[in-house]
């Protein structure tokens, strides 16, 4: 397995040549690699965790198998986990909402000393409040390149009928494992995509609002996300296609852009105005009850 990012220039916090603040990521570690899930009984190790809580769903623990992958590692290191996998209504996607998160808590055993996430934007969403809540690890097991939240420490929800950003939690640690993600609908692979190239308006408008109202600004930091940007949307295709390393390149590409809103300390360089268009498409969904698309296909 290839030497995951860690400590790295990326992760570590260091005063910007830029803008003069101090940058730091809240996520440790990211492995991007083929059976990259084999290396999560040693992630667990060093963050001292021997009764890891596992959240799913039904579609996400079957997607690329794994939930059984998984499973399996934990129980060759004789992990004493718990598992839950939530489920949703035939033909649907589990909902961002209280329900879920309630859900989830329900399950959450007393001594569970971290939380494992296996999924892609509503589990991620989901596990983050978990593990805020109870104060341990958490670890995000990607199955589809589909948003940019991987690396951010917020949860975009639904309260009340309204879609709203809770301050959560960063994962630790993100582990992308290309045995999985290859398996991913061509459908969420668009959703990252579309999710990224979204950050052609961010970062216009967080320049005009610098420029107009004198609004924080960093050059280094909207670099990274057009760096980003510039990665997904060259490996856009091969990743359809199914090619591993275009999977993974936009996989790190999504990731590098969410460590961008800690570095910022906001989601200015990432999210403008294409996003609240997008969140009152969902709100109106569920006004109306009707059906909403993936963030990033909006």
């Amino acid at each position: 397995m290839k030497k995951p990012f860690i400590g790295n220039d990326t992760f570590d916090e260091f005063r910007c040549g830029s803008c003069g603040r101090i940058h730091r990521a809240y996520l440790k570690e990211l492995y991007i690699d083929d059976d990259a899930i084999q290396s999560l009984p040693e992630v667990l190790k060093r963050y001292n965790s021997k009764k890891p809580y596992i959240l799913s769903d039904d579609n996400t623990f079957c997607a690329g198998d794994a939930g059984k992958k998984v499973l399996s590692v934990l129980d060759r290191g004789s992990f004493a986990y718990s598992n839950h996998i939530m489920k949703s209504a035939p033909g649907e996607r589990l909902k961002p909402d209280e329900r879920t998160v309630g859900n989830a808590l329900m399950y959450l055993p007393a001594d569970a000393d971290s939380v494992i996430s296996i999924g892609s934007g509503v589990l991620n969403d989901t596990g983050k409040i978990i593990a805020a809540t109870k104060g341990v690890p958490y670890i995000i097991i990607a199955t589809a390149p589909s948003m940019d939240g991987f690396a951010s420490a917020n949860s975009s929800m639904e309260r009340d009928g309204l879609k709203i950003t809770i301050d959560s939690k960063c994962p630790d640690v993100v582990i992308a494992d290309l045995s999985v993600l290859i398996s991913a609908p061509a459908h969420m692979i668009l959703s990252g995509t579309g999710d990224m190239l979204a950050k052609y308006v961010s970062i216009a408008e967080w320049k005009i609002s610098n420029i107009i109202t004198g609004d924080y600004y960093c050059q280094f930091i909207a670099d990274t996300v057009s760096n980003s940007l510039n990665t997904v949307v060259k490996n856009a295709t091969g990743a359809l296609s199914g090619n591993k390393e275009a999977i993974s390149k936009i996989l790190e590409g999504l990731v590098f852009s969410g460590i961008c809103m800690n570095y910022a300390g906001n989601s200015r360089p990432v999210s403008g105005m294409e996003h609240y268009i997008s969140h009152i498409f969902d709100m109106r969904a569920l006004e109306f009850g009707t059906a909403s698309d993936l963030h990033g296909i909006k």
